[in-house]
């Protein structure tokens, strides 16, 4: 398990280290270091958008109903989503987190800014159809409390999709310390696939798909779809 010892307190990440502005800033320093490569990935990530894994896994694996998006940022994940999903977030940055929430207000969702799980603790047990953990266990400090969170606030039978960055993959180990995974201060923990099967599964989950395809070596991400068993 690969982590960072000394990360920033959840208040920082309020505003002074807020996603929107480490992620700007990071990305200007990464254009300036290697114009050429920072080029090729920007048209990497255009692509990637167009074919959307994760709209299409939602729309695969979400009842219609309340959805609890977890780190939603500006909100835009839940907001391709039809109108029978009823979008709620979790958002720590406050300036993303009001955004997001006059998003979900009109559709009859809300969003909690605050840390995740004091966030998710906001919610009813078995109260969500569908949970998104989508490029945010990176960030959390408790991945397992966060974890296990989202597990009390699923229904039973509801499905968790979970998308991070693959620590394992052949670019890690080329690239070392310029992986464009590693991110400081923002990314604070690091899976591999057998790590990330671990934490999900002592959480209590089911994986209903991880294969060979969701956690390529060649891929810096990986994409878990887990399931609340209907029975504990």
């Amino acid at each position: 398990m690969i982590y960072v010892e000394n990360p920033p307190v959840a208040e920082a990440l309020e505003a002074d280290l807020a996603w929107e502005k480490t992620y700007a800033a990071e990305a200007e320093a990464r254009r300036r270091r290697e114009p050429l490569l920072s080029a090729l990935s920007g048209v990497g990530k255009r692509l990637r958008r167009r074919r959307n894994k994760f709209l299409k896994l939602a729309l695969e694996h979400f009842r219609p109903g309340r959805i609890l998006d977890v780190g939603c940022g500006s909100g835009h994940l839940l907001a391709q989503l039809p109108p029978e999903f009823i979008p709620f977030g979790v958002e720590v940055s406050r300036q993303l987190a009001a955004y997001a929430h006059e998003q979900f207000a009109r559709r009859g969702g809300r969003v909690i800014q605050s840390p995740a799980v004091e966030g998710i603790e906001h919610f009813e047990s078995n109260s969500f159809d569908g949970l998104a953990m989508i490029s945010y266990l990176e960030h959390e400090l408790q991945p397992k409390e966060a974890l296990s969170a989202a597990m009390r606030v699923m229904r039973p039978g509801a499905r968790l999709i979970l998308k991070t960055p693959n620590a394992g993959s052949w670019n890690r180990a080329i690239r070392k310390e310029k992986w464009c995974g590693f991110r400081w201060p923002d990314h604070v923990n690091y899976f591999i696939p057998e790590v990330l099967v671990n934490a999900v599964q002592r959480a209590g989950f089911r994986i209903v798909r991880f294969g060979p395809t969701d956690w390529l070596p060649t891929s810096d991400n990986m994409w878990m779809v887990a399931e609340k068993p209907e029975k504990p």
